[in-house]
């Protein structure tokens, strides 16, 4: 699936609530104003909704948009709680009086949040504190074990061994 859509979009979830709805594709996509491939898509995992889009659907299916995302087995990140407000980065990161870079890192884990910044995301989300701290969290970790891994990968393909052209990728 696009990494683009909202973060941890759930296909599945998107058609079991048109269904109990009792919606066709083309009756969501006429009441949200989205085009019916687009529906189709979203439904197929092929293309996910972005976060404001989201949100019309959910409004529209009477359903939290939150439970229209999936949240990974170690609980949901701080992309997820942002897109089920319905918000791109940039309009959470104006909605939060912050820049839009220092979100970005914030939300990949790379910077951490001070309580200040959790007070004001929360507000932006309307969501708890304890919920955005959480989520924030855990992206934190998520990008330790990222660097980790990424400082293992290096330490494990080292030099070449002798006699092999040097940046080849062939190990003896």
């Amino acid at each position: 699936m696009p990494r683009s859509g909202a973060a941890g979009f759930s296909p599945q979830r998107l058609q079991d609530a048109r269904e109990r709805a009792g919606m066709s594709q083309a009756e969501l996509s006429r009441k949200t104003g989205a085009p019916r491939s687009d529906i189709s898509k979203y439904e197929a995992g092929q293309a996910a909704p972005q976060p404001p889009r989201l949100a019309v659907l959910a409004r529209v299916l009477g359903v939290p948009a939150a439970s229209l995302l999936e949240a990974p087995g170690d609980g949901e990140s701080l992309a997820q709680v942002r897109a089920a407000a319905g918000l791109t980065q940039a309009g959470l990161a104006s909605r939060a009086g912050i820049g839009l870079k220092r979100y970005e890192l914030a939300e990949t884990g790379r910077r951490p949040l001070s309580e200040t910044d959790i007070a004001r995301f929360a507000a932006a989300v309307g969501m708890p504190a304890q919920r955005v701290r959480a989520a924030h969290g855990r992206d934190v970790a998520r990008a330790r074990v990222r660097n980790a891994a990424a400082a293992n990968g290096a330490a494990d393909s080292g030099p070449p061994e002798p006699g092999t052209p040097a940046g080849s990728g062939i190990r003896g």
